[in-house]
């Protein structure tokens, strides 16, 4: 009986590694019983796969129709195998469009739905990279894998977790750079309960280190402080690294992405043909638009004029009354304002988005066809669309997306095209509406006049503040010694974390976030003289935390310098 498509074989040449070897945790007991603490434990924490498990073993056709994938055909083995071939690689191959192309060759799901398993395509990716090229398994249906994070410990290791957003990101990128040439990261991103998206890290031969992401067949540069597509705020990032050598990167165990309500990963949804829409359609939208422009322009100057007036709708708008509040409230400390004022940009974005939203719902809906609706945050893997016009066929209830709109800041305009991984260039119809970025100048112009005054101090004051770190940043510059080359990075990085820590007056030394972060900032202001990497950071830095941190400490000493005296804003 023929039973296929088999996985091709390969042949171990010389100098070939071995396949993968099991973790310790996956290893089947050799001689007398495990206790009970070693049988459900490994070193790192993670439980123990449920049985011996091998690359092909996990590639064969139960296994992949168990997770409910349909094993790829004979001839997309052969499409992949002839790429490679034609590029002359082996082991790791550089993640080209085309190879990504190859290594998932689906249009959507069986069932018809244009959706792809986004962890089955990133672990068909990790075996062609370590030279066992397969094609990924096509999904039956277009819904989450289950179990996740078993899948991956079954196949090589469990996930383990790096932290949120961007602290999360750059944990993960300066591990799989230390980790060289060859290292490849299965990386997940989403909430603890919530569907999220995987895509992988990978550290080419060139040095250079490249997201990938089978699932859109797109590369792109990795970069400390930028974050691989447009996620919500409080992603997680879980990942499971290997070495050059398939060697597993231990890190931080995360128990509860074992649990039954842990994230769920593997689809994400791909309209790959970028059709426009009909004449007629296109000048509906386009009207639709208009509307939503309008309102949304009414949202921003609200929320900028009178924020204490805001009606609290929800926690953003709440955030955004409270924080306003406190901030023209005179009691409130140096540091205290200052830690207020870097909130400020991203929650009054977040108000204006619920004030426009609201507005929206209230008088651009009902004067819409019956058939067309305006969601808000429909999420499609890494990328959350702030409005999604679509048209529900009376019929069939089949939805189409007819436009994707995004609500911006005039100073992000045009960022949806830099959004990688992030589909916005697939949709039929796709606009920023923009209200004018936040003016601190303007923040309360409408509010009462002990509130206007209030802002106006204020105002004054961050203007001396701005001057004041001005001036400590040339002192830091003209203080801060030069790299030497005969320290190796370890300790350049901690010679400098000593001396920006006696700058800024402390008995201890910077956090190497806290330096990287300063060393931002002189970057910023000075050249790249001062980049983080010239005294031995592998990960860069942000110049808005870096100046953050020094105007935090520039309040600190003013308040140490004038305690018994009520703050001056005038």
């Amino acid at each position: 009986m023929l039973r296929g498509p088999l996985e091709p074989k390969h042949e171990q040449g010389p100098g070939r590694p071995t396949p993968h070897e099991q973790a310790p945790h996956e290893q089947a007991p050799k001689g007398g019983k495990r206790s009970r603490e070693e049988a459900f434990t490994s070193e790192d924490g993670a439980p123990p796969a449920k049985r011996q498990r091998t690359p092909s073993y996990e590639n064969t056709e139960a296994v992949l129709r168990d997770r409910g994938l349909e094993p790829p055909t004979r001839e997309q083995f052969d499409a992949l195998n002839e790429h490679l071939r034609g590029t002359g690689e082996g082991r790791f191959p550089k993640p080209t469009p085309e190879l990504l192309a190859a290594v998932n060759p689906h249009a959507g799901s069986r069932d018809g739905d244009r959706l792809h398993s986004c962890l089955e395509a990133t672990e068909a990716l990790r075996d062609t990279h370590y030279g066992r090229p397969r094609p990924s398994g096509h999904p039956y249906h277009g819904r989450p894998e289950d179990s996740p994070a078993w899948t991956l410990l079954k196949r090589h290791d469990a996930p383990h977790q790096h932290g949120v957003d961007q602290q999360g990101v750059d944990s993960l990128l300066e591990q799989v750079r230390e980790a060289g040439p060859g290292t490849f990261s299965t990386v997940l991103f989403g909430k603890p309960g919530e569907e999220g998206h995987a895509l992988a890290l990978i550290h080419g031969e060139d040095g250079r280190t490249v997201w990938a992401d089978p699932s859109t067949h797109r590369t792109w540069e990795a970069e400390p402080g930028r974050l691989p597509g447009e996620w919500a705020e409080g992603s997680h990032v879980w990942a499971a690294t290997s070495g050059p050598g398939e060697e597993t990167v231990h890190g931080t165990f995360d128990h509860g992405l074992f649990e039954p309500d842990g994230a769920k990963f593997g689809v994400l949804s791909v309209h790959m043909d970028g059709r426009t829409l009909p004449p007629a359609d296109k000048l509906m939208v386009e009207g639709i638009a208009e509307q939503i422009d309008a309102r949304v322009e009414r949202a921003a100057a609200a929320v900028l004029s009178d924020p204490g007036a805001v009606p609290v709708i929800d926690g953003h708008t709440r955030n955004w009354v409270n924080s306003y509040n406190e901030w023209i409230d005179p009691a409130t400390t140096p540091e205290r304002r200052a830690a207020i004022e870097g909130l400020f940009p991203r929650q009054f974005g977040y108000a204006v988005e619920t004030m426009a939203n609201g507005l929206i719902r209230d008088e651009v809906g009902p004067t819409l066809d019956d058939d067309i609706t305006i969601s808000t945050q429909v999420t499609h893997g890494a990328t959350r669309p702030d409005l999604v016009v679509i048209r529900t066929d009376p019929v069939s209830g089949l939805k189409q997306e007819l436009a994707w709109i995004d609500i911006t800041a005039d100073a992000s305009v045009g960022h949806i095209h830099n959004k990688q991984s992030s589909l916005w260039d697939t949709r039929p119809y796709v606009a920023e509406t923009l209200y004018p970025s936040l003016d601190r100048t303007q923040l309360g112009s409408n509010s009462s006049p002990e509130a206007r005054q209030m802002a106006e101090a204020i105002a004054a004051a961050h203007a001396r503040q701005q001057e004041a770190t001005a001036q400590q940043l040339s002192s830091m510059r003209d203080r801060l010694p030069a790299p030497l080359d005969s320290f190796n990075k370890a300790n350049r990085a901690k010679d400098i974390e000593v001396k920006l820590g006696e700058m800024f007056n402390d008995n201890h030394k910077l956090t190497p976030t806290e330096a990287r972060n300063v060393l931002a900032a002189l970057k910023d202001k000075y050249g790249n003289d001062y980049a983080p990497s010239q005294y031995g950071y592998s990960t860069g830095g942000s110049a808005v935390e870096g100046r953050r941190l020094i105007e935090w400490f520039l309040a600190r000493e003013n308040a140490a310098a004038q305690p018994d005296e009520a703050m001056d804003l005038t």
